[in-house]
């Protein structure tokens, strides 16, 4: 019921953004690469060997992968509702992506008046399905986060049970 910073174009923007993506894909390349080459034998411990296939095969590392792939419709509806100027402008102005793998969203003007940028939040509003659609994400959000963390705690534990293996 309030609007972000008081202005009804913070608070497109606010909508907008959440409908951003950013792909997270975990790498296993070099366990693939001692799976298939038949040199996983190369620890000597099979609960190593085992703790290996649990994180690349079973962890969270997957399941994040697979939420990360999900667009959600919240995107689209937004995205549908949201003028091409508004759209043109978040691109230009309110989003960095100074290399593939990372984004900053930043704060930028209204390319829009007050008024412009209330009748398009009327319009997100109005439609029934996007404040359920923001709640989706939004939780899908929470779930991809807790996953990425349990992921590099999994990380770090495989990483000292590596080193105390290869130790002398």
């Amino acid at each position: 019921g309030e609007l972000a910073e008081g202005s009804a174009w913070q608070t497109l923007l606010a909508f907008y953004q959440a409908s951003q993506l950013f792909p997270y894909i975990a790498q296993d390349t070099t366990y693939q690469e001692l799976r298939s080459a038949g040199e996983l034998a190369l620890f000597d411990s099979a609960e190593l060997r085992t703790a290996l296939a649990d994180y690349y095969v079973n962890g969270a590392g997957p399941a994040a992968n697979f939420l990360f792939r999900v667009e959600p419709d919240y995107r689209k509806l937004i995205r549908g509702l949201t003028p091409s100027v508004a759209s043109a402008q978040v691109w230009s102005e309110c989003h960095e992506s100074p290399n593939p793998a990372e984004q900053t969203l930043l704060p930028c003007d209204s390319p829009m008046s007050e008024a412009g940028a209330l009748v398009v939040l009327g319009g997100y509003l109005a439609d029934p399905r996007v404040l359920p659609e923001l709640r989706f994400w939004i939780t899908n959000l929470d779930v991809m986060s807790e996953l990425i963390h349990t992921h590099a705690r999994a990380a770090r534990d495989l990483l000292e049970r590596i080193g105390a293996e290869a130790s002398p």
